[in-house]
């Protein structure tokens, strides 16, 4: 076994190196996240369309608690969300989100 040549465990960093580092990790995580994705976004994004999905998914919201609030019987209500979950899918598309994959059952795991 031969030994290598010894090098220094901790390094003296420079200024510019700093100032590398503090502008590319400046800010919140999330917002480094969203610049980073806002470039891959894709470019036939309609902003009307958008506008139109968004007031949609918000008066089908209002109509879905209304609807329970009233205590409106569940496959009434059931119906209703299935649309909402729809109109929000249209409307991640039109926005060009990627889609999410409903979160699994919460709770204790066993």
């Amino acid at each position: 076994h031969k030994i290598g040549e010894p090098s220094p465990l901790v390094e003296e960093i420079k200024a510019a190196t700093i100032a590398q580092l503090k502008a590319k990790y400046a800010g919140k995580q999330a917002d480094r996240k969203e610049k980073e994705e806002a470039p891959a976004a894709p470019a036939g994004q309609d902003k009307e369309l958008a506008t139109k999905l968004e007031k949609e998914v918000a008066e089908q919201g209002d109509k879905v608690r209304q609807l329970k609030t009233d205590k409106a019987e569940k496959a009434v209500i059931d119906v209703e969300v299935k649309k909402l979950i729809d109109m929000k899918k249209q409307l991640g598309v039109a926005l060009g989100q990627p889609e999410v994959a409903p979160g699994g059952k919460k709770g204790k795991k066993k």
